[in-house]
């Protein structure tokens, strides 16, 4: 059996602003039964003090880990998709996959296009690497990667919030988000691609005139 689990995953796939957060961290394999005990879950059933208190005992422990922010001018230069799984095989590569069981949560419709994107990319995927939907849920090493790509997302949303002003929580349903973003259009951390940004476009930022629209109507 494998030593070491790896796990990969990512936070704030679907707001319209700031970075894509990857993480991937490898823990012993025997610590995991105790991870579970202790209540380990997916970032987004955690407070972000709970977060921040899981990602200081992964420290503690010395857990390698390695994280990539892609930033939006990337995002809307490039395939979402293919920039993640990129991002997915460098980071497990710095981990060094020998004697690791490689957990991943798959972003693809099923394990068999995750592994035909990474071909198209020049990537290898062993048969052994589990690669599933909601692998958060399921697999220990896998919610500590959200966690830890959770608190890095969340320390960028305090760096350009500080800068920018504040926009909210940045996904597509928050109003504040909308009329932030109605305000600066050209903002450079707006991912001008996403459909929430060209349903804004489209209606010329005008705030005013949105706010009688269904703000939650699939955009």
């Amino acid at each position: 059996m494998a030593k070491y689990a790896i796990g990969v995953d990512d936070a704030t796939r679907c707001p319209v602003i700031g970075s894509l957060v990857v993480c991937a961290i490898k823990i012993p394999r025997k610590d995991l039964r105790e991870l579970l005990e202790l209540g380990i879950k997916d970032s987004k059933q955690l407070t972000r003090k709970q977060r921040e208190r899981w990602k200081d005992l992964f420290v503690e422990r010395e857990y390698e880990h390695h994280y990539m922010l892609i930033k939006p001018s990337l995002l809307d230069s490039d395939n979402l998709n293919d920039l993640e799984c990129e991002a997915y095989y460098e980071l497990i590569a710095e981990l060094d996959p020998k004697n690791s069981t490689v957990y991943i949560d798959n972003f693809e419709r099923d394990r068999e296009h995750f592994v035909r994107r990474a071909a198209m990319l020049g990537y290898y995927i062993p048969d052994s690497w589990v690669i599933e939907h909601d692998a958060d849920k399921k697999y220990p090493a896998v919610a500590a990667a959200s966690i830890v790509a959770k608190c890095v997302s969340d320390e960028e949303y305090d760096l350009l919030k500080e800068k920018h002003g504040d926009f909210g929580s940045g996904n597509p349903n928050d109003k504040k988000t909308l009329k932030w973003i109605c305000e600066h259009p050209e903002s450079e951390i707006i991912r001008k691609k996403w459909k929430t940004y060209k349903w804004l476009e489209k209606h010329h930022f005008n705030y005013s005139e949105l706010e009688e629209i269904n703000f939650d109507r699939k955009r």
